[in-house]
């Protein structure tokens, strides 16, 4: 009995890490613009090579023309910083061998960054006085309307709409 629930235990937890393993996932909305990208690891691959276009682009030459992102990194996973709310991007990574040639691509994916329900539009973004020159990765919760900004006053996150909440005076309270 328990070594029948020992192995489904396993394929359960193996499974989930094999779903998991593309991000942002195809037409995924997302609520930040630091976001993280992963593929599952190629073998054959020294480097990956993460590309990024705007719009929503189903052909791979038409792709390849629209990239305004390269980020290369020996993992298949970076970071990166998308630049607008609202808007459609498609990504791609090509793996490339130890002499840089493309040998495949994860194919293309698509995600959109929602639209920023609650930060301060009439100014786009958060107002700061006075730069913090000697810590450039701070951040800045604003709870009262639930957004975080960047040392620049540019908003990077925001809570998602949940239906389940209720809903409450986003007045700034801060």
């Amino acid at each position: 009995m328990t070594k029948g629930l020992g192995i489904v235990l396993l394929v359960i937890l193996l499974s989930n890490q094999l779903f998991g393993q593309v991000m942002p996932i195809d037409k995924a909305v997302l609520n930040y613009r630091i976001a993280g990208f992963s593929v599952p690891e190629n073998t054959k691959a020294a480097a990956y090579l993460f590309q990024i276009a705007n719009g929503n682009i189903t052909d791979e030459h038409n792709f390849q023309a629209a990239v305004y992102s390269n980020h290369k990194t020996r993992q298949p996973k970076d970071i990166i910083e998308l630049p607008f709310w609202g808007k459609e991007y498609t990504w791609c990574v090509k793996y490339l061998d130890k002499a840089g040639k493309d040998v495949g691509n994860s194919g293309l994916y698509h995600f959109t960054t929602g639209n920023l329900p609650y930060g301060d539009t009439a100014y786009d973004g958060l107002v700061i006085l006075k730069q913090a020159t000697e810590h450039k990765d701070i951040c800045l919760l604003v709870d009262g309307v639930l957004v975080i900004y960047d040392i620049n006053g540019n908003p990077i996150w925001y809570m998602p709409d949940m239906p389940q909440i209720k809903k409450r005076d986003f007045t700034i309270r801060d």
